[in-house]
């Protein structure tokens, strides 16, 4: 009714490295790890797989050719470039309905630019910065689809599916409208704490916990809050099973809460634990 279709899951698009001076002709088949990709150009590889399989941890592993390559000796996977994003849920569709049906994002608005640049594969989130550089200019800084620092190839996908030729309106953005697309940036944050652990479980069991607790709020608030408030960590600290007591909770050395830049997503760096006697 609104004319909003959910979003298909997506392939994972990954570098690869391979021996120096051959041609692969493109739509070359690969194989690692149960996964088939295809050799796109460029050294990049397509997952044939649709959806989060093709993010596995298989950086650094050998690929098998499936196709004769003349005088190719080296074939390894790395880095995931855009990662593959599984099919859209239903939270997710409801919002963009009504996004939709609410006209909230409508004449090339802030609503509309994070709206175009979040329908591109591949992208999570997006921030947009109108007139950040004087008239007609947009700044648009995307995550990719893990919540993490975008590619370049990325980047160049939501540029040229906004504003491809700059001020031409040849994309989605409007004639005149001089965009530019940046990635978010890191912060790193380390959390230490002094903890005593429940009788059944280790220093080990209470770092697992909490850093299974921390990363799920860094994901929670990518370009959501500006704000890593103490009071979080505390609570995530406070509901682990494996903690009996603590004390002394810190974020990068300091007990108060870490304000972060407009641009910058949190990444736990380390959770350092020092186990409290009874």
């Amino acid at each position: 009714e609104g004319g909003i279709e959910r979003t298909p899951a997506t392939k994972a698009v990954r570098a690869g490295e391979f021996t120096a001076g051959i041609t692969i002709p493109p739509g070359s088949r690969f194989f690692v790890d149960n996964l088939y990709f295809q050799y796109t150009g460029g050294g990049t590889l397509e997952c044939e797989t649709a959806g989060e399989a093709g993010n596995a941890g298989i950086s650094g592993q050998n690929l098998l050719p499936l196709d004769t390559i003349p005088g190719l000796e080296k074939a390894v996977v790395r880095d995931i470039l855009i990662p593959g994003r599984e099919e859209e849920d239903d939270n997710s569709l409801r919002a963009r309905y009504f996004t939709r049906v609410r006209r909230e994002a409508v004449s090339a608005n802030k609503q509309h630019y994070k709206q175009w640049a979040e329908e591109v594969d591949g992208v999570g989130r997006a921030k947009i910065f109108p007139l950040w550089n004087g008239a007609g200019t947009v700044k648009v800084v995307i995550t990719n689809a893990n919540l993490e620092p975008a590619s370049d190839i990325l980047i160049k996908k939501v540029k040229d599916y906004i504003d491809p030729d700059e001020g031409q309106g040849e994309g989605q953005a409007p004639i005149g409208a001089a965009v530019t697309v940046e990635s978010a940036v890191w912060k790193e944050i380390e959390i230490s704490a002094s903890v005593l652990p429940e009788l059944n479980s280790s220093i080990d069991d209470v770092k697992a916990e909490i850093e299974k607790g921390v990363l799920n709020l860094f994901k929670k608030m990518a370009f959501e809050e500006n704000t890593v408030r103490l009071s979080q960590i505390n609570n995530i600290v406070y509901n682990s099973a494996s903690v009996s007591d603590y004390a002394d909770i810190k974020m990068n050395g300091a007990a108060e809460n870490l304000v972060l830049s407009d641009v910058e997503i949190p990444k736990l760096k380390e959770v350092t634990i020092l186990e409290q006697t009874r």
